[in-house]
């Protein structure tokens, strides 16, 4: 197996870090929109909650 340079790492460790940033950016507009989606439900519904 041949020697690998750092920049090679630097790639590496730079695609794992914007992979799990993307992840969890993804995720969290995702949660966020389901919870904008029921708050606009509810708000729309206000009058026949009660």
């Amino acid at each position: 197996m041949p020697q690998m340079s750092p920049i090679y790492w630097l790639y590496i460790s730079l695609f794992c870090y914007f992979n799990f940033m993307m992840i969890m950016i993804l995720m969290n507009t995702f949660y966020f929109n389901i919870f904008i989606y029921k708050n606009k439900y509810f708000i729309n519904n206000w009058k026949w909650s009660w």
